[in-house]
């Protein structure tokens, strides 16, 4: 099992914009934040072996205040942070998947912590 802590993600929400062209891109928040979750991930994983089979992922999400927010909107950027990081091939294989709401963050930066294995391998 993998044990990871990253920044909160991104709302989905809040991910795409539409550019002059009218094309949706990611945001400049959303690109920023992937960068500083990549390098989280990495720190904690320098040579990941990348999961090949179908995948478990729980997921304790620790928010920086009380506001009211939806926990699978953060879901999707976690994800493709992970597998940019080639924790797996793709996040497709997720089969098991758990999400809850953590404490509150007394630091009010808010975190992420992740749990990753390969099922069968519990």
């Amino acid at each position: 099992m993998i044990t990871i802590i990253m920044p909160v993600p991104v709302s989905a929400n809040a991910r795409l914009v539409r550019t002059k062209g009218r094309q949706l891109t990611n945001s400049k928040k959303y690109r920023e934040w992937f960068i500083e979750a990549y390098r989280e991930v990495r720190s904690q994983v320098p040579e990941p072996n990348t999961i090949e089979g179908a995948v478990g992922l729980s997921v304790t999400v620790h928010f920086k205040d009380h506001r009211r927010r939806d926990l699978d909107n953060i879901l999707k950027g976690l994800q493709d942070v992970c597998t940019k990081a080639l924790l797996w091939e793709d996040d497709s294989q997720i089969d098991n998947l758990h999400v809850v709401r953590g404490e509150v963050d007394s630091e009010k930066k808010g975190f992420v912590e992740v749990r990753i294995w390969e099922i069968g391998d519990e």
